[in-house]
């Protein structure tokens, strides 16, 4: 009878035992997560501090100013109106968009997508008030941001070589109201 109670014991302190050591592994592998997940998420806050800084010393009147993550793909997405002597001038815009975006790049290539909406007061009639309106809306996709330093430069060459330089082609898409169709294309 002892020895039988003496084998019963042993097992049962043998499946306590693995319980135990099956717990404290577990543990160990959810509080490693747990670690990378902070850490990750400290990460991602960083990544979004230091661009909407950047951001809002780039373009002085930014109106807003948002970076979104999906895993590891960043978005930046920025509205704002343009510093601007008597006229703006819409390549002086895109080359200012355009650096902007190269420089987040430079520093965090996990951001895979750009979108900046360009505001300015337009009047209202109806209102007989002005209000801000997007005028130009542009945006850089994973594919062209491949090319966004090549595309840049280049156009900073056409520019000093006396040419009309090309911002605009560091973009997917420029979409543009009647109003920003107005505004001077050309850099003096």
């Amino acid at each position: 009878m002892q020895k039988k109670l003496l084998l019963l014991t042993s097992v049962i302190s043998l499946i306590l035992l693995s319980a135990l050591l099956f717990y404290l592994l577990n543990e160990q592998t959810r509080i490693g997560n747990a670690k990378e997940t902070m850490a990750d998420e400290i990460k991602k806050e960083q990544i979004d501090r230091k661009i909407e800084d950047f951001t809002e010393k780039w373009f002085r009147f930014a109106e807003e100013i948002k970076v979104a993550d999906d895993n590891s793909d960043f978005s930046v997405f920025v509205s704002f109106m343009p510093e601007v002597g008597s006229l703006p001038i819409k390549q002086e815009i895109f080359q200012n968009v355009a650096y902007h975006a190269l420089q987040i790049s430079y520093f965090f290539p996990e951001v895979n997508y750009f979108s900046y909406h360009v505001l300015w007061d337009v009047w209202d009639s109806d209102q007989e008030d002005f209000h801000q309106q997007v005028v130009i809306t542009l945006a850089i996709n994973e594919d062209a941001i491949k090319d966004l330093e090549k595309n840049y430069y280049n156009a900073i060459i056409a520019q000093k070589a006396g040419f009309e330089p090309e911002f605009n082609k560091a973009f997917t898409s420029v979409i543009e109201t009647d109003v920003a169709k107005d505004w001077l294309n050309i850099v003096q």
